[in-house]
């Protein structure tokens, strides 16, 4: 079965999102499960998936403790 999306289209999408991955979904035209069954086959998707929620974490923190 040939790859619709590529890997870098997905981490892109991943990385605009702050890692929420039913955004990423929508914002490529594909469905959430493609991107969590890639994310289990390919380090960096996982990677750039879970960085990006870990800023997205950061940034909140940050913005309670200042709060």
């Amino acid at each position: 079965m040939p790859v619709k999306f590529t890997n870098a289209q997905i981490i892109e999408a991943l990385e605009s999102v702050n890692g929420m991955v039913y955004l990423a979904a929508r914002k490529i035209g594909c469905n959430a499960q493609t991107i969590y069954n890639r994310m289990k086959s390919n380090a960096s998707i996982r990677a750039a998936c879970d960085n990006a929620r870990g800023e997205l974490i950061d940034i909140s923190e940050q913005k309670l403790r200042i709060a």
